[in-house]
């Protein structure tokens, strides 16, 4: 692993951190393994009771780093997998631990699904949220933007 994907657990609390903060913490395909596997050990860790998910140096998650497309092999570029694969697709919400999402500066894309899957969402006043794939004519939303978001906040504000 590398230190794109912080983990840290003091008095029961883990915090998971998205470290990546010259590119607004955008996660790469490598830092997406990273995180799946942070959140499944953060998951698995008896000594961890809630997971608190946060971004490094004002921003939360910028998204996927579009300059990092060309590094995720052919067979995945697609996201084609089973709706089964809940861990791969949902790495939050698969983890039995509460996660609480400290949100500060931007959530965009994977950085705005993640923020839907956590437990409780708290927003700074610097907090945006934004869901760009439609803009961009991309269609990779895992479930997270278009089934948990209007559960969350209802179809007329999703």
């Amino acid at each position: 692993m590398n230190d794109w994907i912080l983990y840290n657990v003091e008095n029961s609390i883990a915090t998971v951190t998205i470290n990546r903060p010259e590119k607004r913490n955008a996660m790469t395909y490598a830092m997406l393994g990273d995180f799946i596997e942070t959140m499944a050990r953060a998951g698995a860790d008896d000594e961890v009771r809630v997971v608190i998910l946060t971004g490094t140096a004002g921003a939360f998650c910028a998204g996927t780093d579009l300059a990092d497309l060309d590094t995720i092999p052919g067979e995945t570029r697609g996201l084609r997998g089973s709706a089964t694969e809940k861990s791969r697709w949902w790495p939050i919400v698969s983890c039995p631990k509460p996660v609480i999402a400290a949100i500060d500066g931007p959530a965009v894309g994977m950085g705005a699904e993640f923020t839907s899957q956590c437990d409780i969402r708290i927003a700074s006043t610097r907090a945006r949220f934004a869901w760009n794939f439609a803009h961009r004519g991309l269609v990779p939303d895992t479930g997270a933007g278009s089934w948990l978001l209007p559960r969350l906040i209802g179809t007329s504000q999703a």
